[in-house]
C-alpha cells in the first residue's frame, strides 16, 4: 500500500469512527511518526560518522541471498571497521580465522581488539562497504553475496566481507588514509565494481 492509497483508507475509516477511537489512532500515528524520525535521524548520524572513513565513491551492486532472494545496494564507498562499530556489531560479527585491521589503528585478534604500536605487526584486511540505501530484503545480521564473495549486513548503513583479502600486511602509516590498507581497500572495492557490472551486462544479453 503506498501513501496515497493509505490516506484514501483512513479516510473513509475516520468518517465511521468515534472520537475516542479517531484521538487513539492519531496518537498511534504519531507515536510511528516519532519511532520513524528518530530512526531516521540515527541511520543519517550513522552514514556521516562511516563517510569521514573514506572517499566518496558511489556504486549500485547487484546481490543475492538465500531462498532466491535478490536485490541492489547503493554504495557509496568502502573502508575497514572502526573500534566503535566492531562494539557495535560485535554480536553479529561471527570470528574469522587470523588477526584483521581496524579503521583507528587497531587490530582484531580472537574477536577481540587489541592497540597495535609496533610497526611489525601484521594483519589481514576485512573491508566493510558503507550504503547509502538497499532495494532488496536484507535483515541485519543477513549473509548474501555480491559476484562471488560473501558479504553480511551489519545495520542499514554498513556491510562487511565474510572474509579477510589473502594477503597479510603491517600498518606502519601515521593514519589509514596514507596507509596501503586504503590502497589495497580501494582496489578490491574498484575490482567489485567492475565485476558486478560485468556479471550484470552478461545477465542482459
Amino acid at each position: 500500500m503506498d501513501k496515497k492509497e493509505f490516506a484514501t483508507e483512513l479516510k473513509d475509516l475516520l468518517s465511521s469512527m468515534s472520537e475516542e477511537e479517531i484521538e487513539k489512532t492519531l496518537n498511534a500515528l504519531n507515536g510511528c511518526k516519532a519511532a520513524i524520525s528518530k530512526k531516521n535521524n540515527l541511520e543519517k548520524g550513522e552514514k556521516a560518522r562511516l563517510l569521514s572513513t573514506t572517499e566518496r565513491h558511489k556504486a549500485e551492486l547487484r546481490f543475492t541471498g538465500r531462498g532466491g532472494k535478490e536485490g541492489t545496494i547503493k554504495a557509496i564507498g568502502a573502508s575497514l571497521l572502526t573500534r566503535f562499530d566492531f562494539g557495535e556489531t560485535r554480536n553479529i560479527l561471527p570470528g574469522i580465522k587470523g588477526d584483521w585491521w581496524l579503521y583507528d589503528k587497531g587490530r582484531v585478534s580472537n574477536n577481540y581488539t587489541e592497540r597495535c604500536f609496533d610497526q611489525k605487526t601484521v594483519g589481514k584486511i576485512r573491508p566493510v562497504i558503507i550504503v547509502d540505501e538497499i532495494k532488496g530484503d536484507l535483515r541485519q545480521g543477513e549473509v548474501f553475496s555480491i559476484n562471488d564473495e560473501t558479504f553480511r549486513l551489519l545495520s542499514p548503513c554498513l556491510v562487511i566481507k565474510n572474509n579477510c583479502l589473502d594477503d597479510l600486511c603491517t600498518y606502519n602509516a601515521a593514519n589509514y588514509e596514507c596507509s596501503v590498507l586504503k590502497l589495497c581497500v580501494d582496489g578490491w572495492y574498484m575490482k567489485l565494481i567492475k565485476e558486478n557490472q560485468s556479471a550484470e551486462s552478461t545477465t542482459e544479453i
